[in-house]
């Protein structure tokens, strides 16, 4: 379910949510967050069996409400002004990516960095830099590795960081003016510096979410082993990446 709420009435409501399945409970939807870009809202509803779903985009403003895409969509965030997903031909394909202008809601171009792109999870952008989880599974044994890629600008290829094979990350990332930071499903973030590619593994992590320049932190850490939040301004994550 989506509720908006309008912090000058104070008044909350309903703008969405997964439909009834046949045989009760709700088709499945990507687990995130909503997100906003510019006077809309934009998100996935489960609206079928074999995960088919929609991408909703709804304006805050006059409550008039979209459906953009109809499809398997793993997951919805932005690019600059652009709303960008994932999506595959049937469930379990490979997802490739789509944009659409958030204003016209018409199609948009994706940048250069981004043009390609297949398999891509959880992508997180600044407007310039952009960061994305690339999955890659075996076709003999099924197994699966992760890797984090990071683009410094819409027209620099994405340059692979680190790959895992066991464990893999969780959503979101997270990515700043200076810093992109990717978390550990299994707790701890990598800290990436976007001007060098160099990285450190910040551990302690266990959950993120971002307030303009700065990153709230949730769990242990350093100045926190008690697993309270933490703030990880810009200052910090460059002393990270420094130690």
């Amino acid at each position: 379910m989506v509720k908006v709420w309008d912090r000058e009435s104070g008044r909350v409501s309903k703008i969405g949510g997964s439909r009834r399945a046949a045989g009760g409970g709700y088709y499945p939807a990507p687990w995130e967050a909503p997100l906003i870009v510019g006077k809309v809202a934009a998100w996935v509803e489960g609206v079928g069996p074999d995960q088919l779903n929609e991408l909703i985009v709804v304006d805050l403003e006059t409550g008039a409400r979209h459906v953009v895409r109809r499809g398997h969509i793993a997951w919805v965030s932005t690019f600059g002004g652009s709303i960008v997903w994932a999506e595959s031909y049937k469930r379990g394909a490979t997802t490739k990516l789509r944009a659409v202008d958030h204003t016209t809601l018409k199609p948009a171009t994706l940048p250069p960095a981004l043009k390609g792109v297949r398999g891509a999870g959880y992508l997180a952008s600044n407007g310039n830099a952009s960061a994305w989880i690339h999955t890659t599974r075996d076709p003999k044994s099924g197994s699966a590795s992760y890797s984090l890629v990071v683009s410094p600008s819409p027209t620099t290829p994405g340059r692979t960081i680190v790959t895992l094979d066991v464990g893999g990350f969780s959503p979101p990332i997270l990515v700043t003016q200076t810093s992109a930071i990717a978390q550990l499903s299994e707790g701890g973030a990598y800290v990436v510096d976007l001007r060098t590619g160099r990285w450190a593994l910040h551990k302690g992590v266990y959950g993120a979410n971002q307030a303009g320049p700065n990153v709230l932190l949730a769990g242990s850490s350093d100045n926190h082993p008690n697993g309270a939040l933490a703030i990880l301004s810009p200052k910090d994550a460059a002393n990270i990446l420094t130690k």
